[in-house]
């Protein structure tokens, strides 16, 4: 019978719960102790779905025309997300890019996460995030140099 914590942290980290934004330290704590309480390296069963998000700050939240990802990482859907708040999973190892483009013309926005192989001790090999989210800047502290 897997451990109630184990339950927990996969009940937490579920598609659609919420988000590893948020919960990802919490889990960890949970999944490390799971590994250590006699789960040994067989915990893969309850390893979180890796995420990270992309925040749009609720001054340019209106202003977004499209929100594109590319490379190993895809939108994820996630209920009761905040508006500007955007969540994408990892799909596999290499290079996320997003772009936020904006109708009032304003540059876009484009930022990208490393997506590596966990090194463990639990879920060995699974993609994860290097960063667990990214913040758009506000429209007052836009750099014109950087186009971000």
């Amino acid at each position: 019978m897997a451990s109630p914590l184990l339950d927990f942290g996969t009940i937490m980290c579920g598609r659609y719960g919420i988000s590893g934004l948020f919960v990802q330290p919490i889990v960890s704590l949970f999944l490390a102790l799971g590994c250590s309480v006699g789960v040994g390296t067989d915990c893969h069963h309850s390893c979180p779905i890796s995420s990270f998000a992309v925040e749009v700050p609720t001054d340019r939240v209106d202003d977004v025309a499209s929100v594109t990802p590319i490379g190993p990482c895809g939108p994820e859907s996630v209920t009761r997300a905040a508006p500007g708040v955007y969540f994408f999973g990892v799909t596999g190892d290499g290079v996320c890019q997003v772009t936020i483009s904006f109708r009032n013309g304003a540059p876009d926005f484009v930022a990208s996460v490393n997506v590596v192989p966990n090194a463990g001790p639990c879920c060995v090999g699974q993609p994860t995030a290097e960063k667990g989210s990214i913040s758009v800047p506000e429209v007052g502290s836009v750099d014109a140099s950087s186009g971000n």
